[in-house]
């Protein structure tokens, strides 16, 4: 189901926006449903290149499980409990915008190499993935909301 996005103008949807996710159980019908929703949520946008659970949780008490979707050539990339193991020296600063904050664009810096750790869907764990560039920057997008952080504190 599209569920709305979070956004930072409004008190309640921004304390969601600042929690930090919380690791979550695998096959549960709930992760089931927020991938889903993410999936779908994500896919309507089509200015949006990735998607987490912090930016479509309506739960104002209990925080949401640390989920993010990337958009792709070949489909939506699901990430559960993701873990940033290793981010190299060399950064890129560019632009780069939010749903949850629409209209904006930020120069942010990130570093081009990261590696991460994640769980898929089907409960594959995902060890020592290197990405570079776009998706290392996308990912790490994705990774600060699941730790709270939104651009307008980089």
């Amino acid at each position: 189901m599209v569920k709305p996005i979070n956004m930072y103008k409004d008190p309640v949807q921004q304390s969601i926006l600042r929690w930090k996710a919380m690791p979550c159980a695998l096959h549960s019908d709930e992760l089931d449903k927020l991938v889903q929703d993410l999936q779908d949520t994500a896919l309507a946008h089509p200015n949006c290149v990735g998607l987490s659970s912090n930016q479509i949780w309506d739960n104002p008490v209990t925080p949401p499980p640390a989920v993010f979707v990337v958009k792709g050539e070949t489909g939506v990339w699901v990430v559960i409990n993701p873990v940033v193991d290793k981010q190299w020296k060399k950064e890129i600063k560019d632009n780069e915008g939010c749903m949850s904050f629409p209209g904006i664009v930020k120069k942010v810096i990130r570093p081009r190499h990261i590696s991460v750790t994640y769980v898929d869907p089907a409960g594959t764990t995902h060890t020592g993935v290197d990405l570079f560039d776009m998706p290392a920057r996308v990912f790490m997008h994705e990774y600060d909301h699941l730790q709270g952080i939104l651009i307008e504190d980089k």
